[in-house]
């Protein structure tokens, strides 16, 4: 009986969820770091939370095919319930698509779709993961932690003591 009732209450919440839908994108703004890295204005969604990763899609007119135009994060849930979604950047060969969707084109806005997932790693995640898999590897202990860590500028390799300076 009780599994019933759970796989009842998965169901309904599976429905909620299709029901929600992507919300669309009202405003493209530069909030001083340029167009290259813009923030887009979401309607409200129950769908995405602040940090929440995104991939940003522009579906062509015609064919309907989603092309992968961006990653970016959620900033913040204004109180109105609006999204901001920070660009992190654009990927090469939109050019065009992006002129249109910055310059807030009445024909591209609607074609933009915000999906709360990421599609790859994002170049900065993987230089994160670089340097921790780095340090993991140099065996850093805790003591080591609570002290100042230098890199090499030469070898890249982290250091326990400020390098020498000539």
């Amino acid at each position: 009986m009780v599994v019933i009732w759970v796989l009842l209450a998965a169901m309904k919440q599976l429905a909620a969820i299709e029901e929600i839908g992507l919300p669309p994108v009202r405003a493209v703004k530069d909030d001083g770091e340029g167009l290259e890295r813009p923030t887009l204005l979401l309607d409200p969604s129950d769908l995405f939370g602040v940090g929440t990763r995104v991939s940003v899609f522009f579906q062509e007119a015609g064919s309907g095919y989603e092309v992968l135009v961006a990653h970016g994060v959620v900033r913040t849930i204004q109180q109105n319930k609006l999204v901001q979604v920070k660009v992190d950047g654009w990927l090469k060969g939109n050019e065009d698509v992006v002129r249109e969707i910055c310059n807030e084109k009445a024909s591209a806005l609607p074609s933009v779709i915000v999906r709360p997932s990421v599609t790859k790693e994002t170049s900065a995640d993987m230089a994160i993961r670089a340097v921790v898999n780095e340090l993991m590897a140099q065996n850093i202990t805790r003591e080591h932690r609570s002290r100042p860590i230098w890199r090499d500028e030469v070898s890249g390799r982290f250091l326990d003591k400020e390098p020498e300076r000539e």
